[in-house]
């Protein structure tokens, strides 16, 4: 019980952390304007559906590393792990290629107010050359959970979003008056630092640590 409850508490925290960032940049958008409101929520429906399968194969390659963890097969643990965070950030890369090159055409399909999808048009090349940073920070997030990295990995990223990421996205909008092309900015940066951090935090895992982590929680 003790275990679930200190792996349920970095959980709530990134999700309440997640949903507070995007109500706060939903209210600098907001701000200004009705039409970047609007071109904002559909920015970030368009921002998640290129993560679903870099963020699936990490999560498939966690329950490998998991497993092999388990075995002791620390190799092949190695193996899986780096190989998965290839994988994602090509078919992040894949993906975002894809996007850029079909704007025009997603823009239309998400609109069809000619206001909106200029300004859709303008912020997607932020998000398509961003993304597969964003992604081999999120898979090694993934992994860092695996490898009993998880606390330390949300509460780095927790305290960036808070004390970066949400200040420098107010202060674009706020003080220099950039319109949504400044909160895209905000966000793919804060993204890299925290991605950057992520894959800090697991290349300096130590494996037979987890190991013995994984092979404890299993046998509970």
């Amino acid at each position: 019980m003790k275990s679930m409850i200190n792996s349920a508490i970095p959980y709530a925290c990134l999700s309440a952390t997640e949903y507070f960032k995007g109500v706060m940049f939903a209210v600098f958008a907001a701000y200004q304007g009705a039409a970047e409101a609007a071109t904002w929520i559909l920015l970030w429906k368009v921002w998640c559906l290129i993560e679903i399968v870099p963020e699936c194969i990490a999560s498939a390659a966690t329950v490998r590393v998991e497993h092999n963890l388990s075995q002791g097969d620390l190799t092949i643990a190695k193996m899986v792990a780096r190989r998965s965070l290839v994988v994602c950030t090509i078919s992040s890369i894949f993906f975002s290629t894809l996007l850029m090159v079909t704007r025009q055409v997603f823009a239309w399909s998400l609109s069809l107010d000619e206001t909106l999808q200029q300004m859709i048009i303008e912020v997607i090349p932020y998000i398509a050359l961003c993304q597969p940073f964003i992604t081999a920070g999120v898979s090694a997030d993934y992994l860092n959970g695996t490898l009993g990295r998880y606390s330390t990995s949300v509460g780095i990223s927790t305290l960036i979003d808070v004390c970066f990421t949400i200040p420098l996205a107010a202060m674009f909008t706020y003080i220099v008056g950039f319109n949504l092309e400044g909160l895209a900015s905000a966000m793919c940066i804060g993204y890299a630092v925290t991605s950057v951090t992520n894959l800090v935090i697991f290349s300096e895992t130590d494996w037979q640590y987890a190991a013995k982590k994984v092979q404890e929680y299993t046998e509970e």
